[in-house]
C-alpha cells in the first residue's frame, strides 16, 4: 500500500479508522493479517501531521515576513 489517502479525510478520519483497525486486530483470530492496513494508516498519520506542520512553519514565516520581524 504505497497510495497517499485522499486530502479529503482529516486526522480525526484517519485516527478513527485505526481505532476500527485496532479493534479488529484484537477482535479476530486472524487479525494480525490487518497488521499492514494498521501499519498504513500510522504512516499517513504521520504524514498529514508532517504536512501541516511544515504548513504552520510557511504562515509562520510569511507573518515574520510581513510585520517585519
Amino acid at each position: 500500500m504505497t497510495e497517499v489517502i485522499s486530502d479529503r479525510y482529516s486526522v480525526d478520519d484517519i485516527e478513527r479508522a485505526m481505532d476500527r483497525v485496532a479493534e479488529e486486530i484484537e477482535a479476530n483470530r486472524n487479525g494480525a493479517s490487518l497488521l499492514p492496513l494498521y501499519e498504513w494508516f500510522e504512516q499517513q498519520l504521520e504524514a498529514r501531521r508532517r504536512r501541516q506542520s511544515t504548513m504552520n512553519s510557511v504562515k509562520a514565516r510569511l507573518a515574520r515576513k510581513r510585520g517585519g520581524i
